[in-house]
């Protein structure tokens, strides 16, 4: 049986977000048209991507590891195997094709303010960036710089008078990670 995860470097507790990550910086080394990659290599990893970016795939293929498998889930889980082989050879065969494919999750990003950071009176609005995971990862790492940023100003641990501040930072991150996302959205 493929050992889908070693084949996209990531453990077995890996989130939807570390598997998409892994796909993208795996894609980069195996694309036929990137120096060492093939088309086989690209089939076994758009084949393992196929299945773990499915989260009811991916409960099916890690029940079926387990020494106390039924023959159901093993004979379920061949039958997405089959089917994720099938269309593992459907990606764009040029490297300038497959990044555009690659990226449109930038295009999809959504910047309205539909997330809230804080409780209280110091409830801040934030962006999510709708369906792009992407945009979640900027907002995401902006509002944790913002945070960082925050302690480094004020200190921990965490003092109520400070929690406006605390959680105006998080967000102002938040807005720029948001503001950088586009920015490079705008660009491809």
């Amino acid at each position: 049986m493929e050992d889908y995860y070693k084949i996209l470097g990531i453990s077995v507790d890996a989130s939807q977000e570390m598997i998409q990550k892994a796909y993208h910086r795996q894609a980069k080394n195996r694309h036929p048209d990137r120096p060492g990659g093939s088309t086989q290599a690209m089939q076994q990893l758009n084949e393992a991507y196929e299945i773990l970016k499915d989260p009811q795939k991916r409960a099916i293929h890690d029940k079926s590891r387990s020494a106390n498998a039924t023959n159901e889930t093993i004979k379920n889980n061949f039958k997405n195997q089959q089917r994720a082989r099938s269309v593992s050879n459907q990606y764009p065969k040029k490297w300038e094709d497959f990044q555009r494919w690659m990226y449109e999750d930038f295009k999809k990003a959504n910047y309205d303010p539909t997330g809230i950071i804080g409780t209280g009176s110091s409830r801040t609005p934030i962006p999510t960036g709708g369906d792009s995971l992407s945009a979640m990862m900027f907002i995401g790492a902006g509002g944790f710089l913002g945070v960082l940023l925050s302690f480094n100003l004020v200190g921990f641990p965490l003092r109520k008078p400070d929690l406006m501040l605390y959680t105006g930072l998080a967000a102002g991150g938040a807005w720029a990670g948001a503001g950088i996302h586009r920015l490079i959205s705008d660009d491809l």
